[in-house]
């Protein structure tokens, strides 16, 4: 029914009488509605209709994407600047803008303008695919906030912390590391470790009357890509001597010899293409560096996908990407691990393993006063009178190992003018003199044979 005020004194009509019953006690008029009329009684005020309405807009859902789009510079500076929650951006949005949105419809929205607040494996797969996304400006964490609000006093946890540590002693079942690069960055450089670890120990089991080979530890395993090298250093020193257009010219070079490197097994380029070149590109060419890796990983997701270089390549990438100053020690702990394989794999007296060696000692910087620096070298001399015994001291084998043995220790000693360096270069020259003579004689020999018949 219609209720409408009566004016004119509340009367009160005694029961059972005559009078007309539409005046009831409360002092309102009961008004029956027509045949005709509907009866749609409005249970709430709306704001005109308040007391307390102060002149503010009606709030409004919104319904098209012009109207988010009219406030998106709001929003983006509420949720990525200010850095507020979802809950107080559709709580100010609603008090200042009368913009009554749910939080599912800011969350399409958000993901409609590539908004990202949380450093999630979404945001990881976005800049792997090379996808732009924007991200809050303040500090980022690999997880939500907890849906549930719990009054937690910090200073009680902290007390209660202390006291459980003391009773029961814990230690990390993760091995400790250098990378401790924030939100999952462990994680993937253990996956990183293994993967590299796969690839040697899967071309191990492959390869095994290869790898047992007792002529391979002379020569060493086969590498490819040495030319890689060259052509990345001479475009640095082109670009550091600020010839920028043909330092240009030879590292897009560089780029385009990459594709014929790629059809090698993966053993032989792993160390030239993901160790050497990224390890020794100066710090200061990030984006040389980055470009390389995510050119090398996209490559090998097409040629070797299901290979673990494959993974390998990914995973080097995503670390620079996510914090370059992180790669140097994870290439570092790369180079440790194929010494170490190659030493329990194909033993010390190996010129791989002492390749191996002597590039893990140059890469920790500290090869100019470490013993193992002397101890390498010694071991590859040791390998080079081997040599001279199986195959002659004026063999090609030999005078290898033994121009290894040069280089590497011109490398790892204090100087040049070492009395030991300067010793072995002698040697090698007088043998490599004697090689040539005993050449110049023997192709004497067969133009006379050949004269005479």
């Amino acid at each position: 029914m219609i209720l409408n005020r009566i004016d004119d004194g509340p009367g009160t009509p005694a029961r059972g009488t005559s009078q007309d019953v539409s005046k009831t006690p409360s002092g309102y008029k009961l008004l029956a509605p027509k045949p005709h009329q509907r009866i749609a009684p409005s249970l709430s005020l709306r704001p005109m209709q308040s007391p307390d309405y102060s002149g503010q807009a009606e709030p409004r859902r919104p319904q098209t994407r012009q109207e988010w789009d009219t406030l998106k510079d709001v929003i983006r500076h509420l949720y990525l600047v200010e850095n507020f929650t979802l809950e107080e951006v559709a709580n100010t949005m609603l008090r200042d803008h009368s913009f009554a949105a749910t939080k599912r419809m800011y969350k399409r929205q958000f993901k409609r303008w590539d908004w990202k607040k949380y450093n999630t494996q979404s945001v990881q797969e976005s800049k792997e695919t090379g996808r732009a996304i924007e991200m809050s400006q303040g500090q980022t964490t690999c997880r939500r906030p907890m849906r549930s609000k719990r009054n937690i006093n910090i200073e009680s946890a902290w007390a209660i912390r202390r006291c459980s540590s003391a009773r029961v002693p814990t230690t990390s079942a993760t091995p400790s590391t250098k990378l401790t690069c924030a939100n999952g960055d462990d994680k993937r450089a253990l996956q990183l470790f293994t993967s590299l670890r796969d690839l040697i120990h899967g071309t191990f089991r492959r390869d095994n009357a290869g790898w047992s080979s007792e002529n391979l530890r002379f020569t060493g395993l086969p590498t490819t890509g040495r030319l890689l090298v060259s052509k990345m250093d001479q475009a640095i020193r082109l670009f550091e001597s600020k010839h920028h257009k043909q330092g240009g010219i030879m590292l897009r070079e560089a780029f385009r010899n990459l594709e014929d490197v790629m059809e090698r097994d993966a053993i032989e380029i792993y160390q030239v293409v993901l160790l050497y070149i990224p390890f020794y590109l100066p710090g200061r060419y990030k984006d040389v560096t980055r470009a390389w890796l995510h050119h090398v990983m996209q490559m090998l997701s097409l040629k070797k996908r299901q290979n673990p270089i494959s993974q390998l390549a990914k995973l080097l990438y995503l670390i620079h990407l996510n914090d370059a100053e992180y790669l140097g020690p994870a290439l570092e702990r790369l180079f440790s691990i194929t010494a170490d394989t190659y030493s329990q794999l194909r033993g010390t007296k190996d010129l791989s393993t002492l390749m191996a060696i002597v590039d893990l000692l140059l890469a920790r910087g500290d090869s100019k006063t470490s013993q193992e620096s002397a101890l390498a070298v010694e071991k590859l001399g040791s390998l080079v009178e081997e040599a001279a015994v199986q195959f002659g001291e004026t063999s090609e084998t030999t005078i290898g190992i033994e121009a290894c043995q040069v280089t590497y220790a011109a490398r790892l000693m204090l100087s040049p003018a070492d009395t030991k360096i300067a010793e072995l270069c002698k040697t090698h020259v007088g043998i490599v003199v004697q090689a040539r003579d005993r050449l110049v004689e023997v192709m004497g020999m067969t133009a006379a044979f050949i004269a005479e018949v």
